[in-house]
């Protein structure tokens, strides 16, 4: 369950990399264009990635096991806003790529998951 834990906290470092790259070289139109839509997109954006780190940091740290009322961990793993779809209809075929490598390493988690949980 390591890999499950370290696959959130890796991710969600990811996410909040690359908006803040996107946001200091002033990669991100919608800042004028769509502000408050973008700002939504953004906090969800950044929801997803404080999720994935604290559950991937509770994981990490509870030896990758931990007491079965965690709830909150699931809760907080499960989370996702932007999509492969977005990215391919403007043409951001690094971005597709991007979501294929962490859609395998997401399916790669939940088999771990799944095998530690057999009895």
């Amino acid at each position: 369950m390591k890999f499950a834990g370290w696959h959130g906290v890796i991710v969600g470092l990811l996410m909040r990399g690359q908006w803040g790259f996107f946001t200091a070289t002033g990669q991100v139109p919608e800042l004028q264009t769509e502000p408050l839509r973008i700002y939504i997109h953004l906090a969800g954006e950044l929801a997803t990635a404080a999720g994935l780190l604290a559950s991937g940091i509770a994981r990490c740290a509870s030896g990758g096991g931990g007491p079965p009322d965690t709830r909150w961990r699931r809760a907080c793993s499960s989370t996702r806003s932007w999509s492969a779809r977005a990215a391919s209809q403007q043409g951001q075929w690094a971005f597709v790529g991007m979501f294929a490598v962490l859609f395998i390493l997401a399916l790669g988690s939940i088999a771990v998951v799944a095998r530690s949980r057999r009895p």
